[in-house]
């Protein structure tokens, strides 16, 4: 096994082990379900209410579009979630 840390973006790395011979890796799970936190905690944005027509909208980052592969035409649900509302794709 050799050590290997992946940068999985959001300025966030994750160390494993990865085997030489088949490239599996061997993550620590604790460590994993931190990482990820710390991922969806980097990902948080906020975001501007804009005019749109008579109507009114929001524009997502360009990063936010990259990383959940946001296209024009798709649709999103929305829907209550404790406090505030939380956007579905």
């Amino acid at each position: 096994m050799t050590a290997v840390t992946f940068d999985v973006g959001y300025g966030v790395m994750i160390p494993t082990n990865t085997c030489r011979k088949c490239h599996f890796n061997v993550t620590d799970e604790k460590l994993l379900q931190r990482k990820l936190k710390e991922v969806k905690n980097n990902m948080k944005k906020y975001l501007r209410i804009i005019q749109i027509g008579d109507g009114l909208g929001v524009r997502f980052p360009n990063q936010i579009v990259k990383a959940l592969n946001i296209k024009k035409g798709k649709q999103i649900q929305i829907e209550p979630d404790g406090k505030g509302m939380k956007l579905v794709l």
